[in-house]
């Protein structure tokens, strides 16, 4: 009788699971190496991030200083700007290193860049002071009151004075004045507004105009009109002209004898 073999056949069941886990294996597989692939790119690019910022891998060694003008010297802004060079080429703080910069009086507006591979470009656009800001400030160009020291400030700017707020206004005013009495040669020198709102000028002749709170360009315009034709001849005699008289204006003049004690008289 021929002997008979037979394999044994592993139980449907042992075949499922084993096929599960090779299927399982190979869902994972391609997660995880994607996630050991970041780790390895964040190690990476933490180190090299560290290696960027250290200051001995790229260290500034240039501070190039452009704009500084007459009142901020580049040496200066390189003491300024010194102790902030320590985070290196990319580590510098470009915005701190600005604002350093910009609480300088003289300086309005500071660009910062850096320059491959150890340069500090420093781009300085300088204060331009349009006239005095009461006692102690100046007033820019741009309407806004800054303070330098009193002994860097300039000479021959007109002189400007009124109430927080107002600086923008008073420049104005101030340049509508001039373009209008400069035809007539009369120069500007000072405008102020006090706590009441109301204005007065002084020309450089020594002439004070008393405008009152209505700041009225038809008004000054005929008073321009009549100083030209009637008051120019005499005017080392006047000491000030009133403006606040609804058909007219006042003018008070310097007495003869005193030199300077005035008698108003009504024109």
């Amino acid at each position: 009788m021929p002997a008979m073999t037979s394999r044994r056949r592993p139980p449907s069941g042992a075949v499922d699971r084993s096929h599960d886990l090779r299927a399982g294996a190979r869902r994972w597989a391609r997660p995880l190496a994607v996630l050991v692939l970041l780790g390895a790119v964040g190690f990476g690019a933490n180190a090299l991030r560290d290696w960027l910022l250290s200051p001995s891998t790229l260290p500034v060694r240039v501070v190039r200083v452009e704009g500084a003008g007459h009142d901020v010297s580049p040496a200066q802004v390189r003491r300024i700007v010194a102790p902030m060079l320590g985070g290196g080429f990319f580590g510098v703080d470009l915005n701190a290193v600005a604002k350093a910069l910009t609480a300088i009086p003289w300086v309005y507006r500071a660009n910062v860049q850096r320059r491959w591979p150890d340069t500090l470009l420093i781009r300085l656009q300088p204060q331009q002071p349009f006239a005095y800001w009461g006692k102690d400030a100046l007033l820019n160009r741009q309407g806004e009151v800054f303070k330098p020291p009193l002994s860097t400030f300039p000479k021959g700017l007109p002189s400007l004075d009124g109430p927080q707020g107002k600086e923008s206004e008073l420049m104005q005013h101030y340049r509508e004045a001039s373009t209008l009495f400069s035809a007539d040669g009369l120069q500007v020198i000072a405008l102020s507004e006090d706590a009441r709102r109301a204005y007065r000028l002084w020309f450089a002749n020594g002439i004070e105009l008393v405008i009152g709170r209505d700041w009225d360009m038809r008004r000054m315009a005929r008073l321009a009109a009549v100083y030209a034709r009637v008051l120019a001849p005499r005017a080392k005699r006047i000491d000030r002209i009133d403006l606040r008289y609804p058909n007219g204006f006042a003018v008070a003049w310097k007495h003869p004898k005193t030199d300077g004690a005035t008698a108003p008289a009504k024109e």
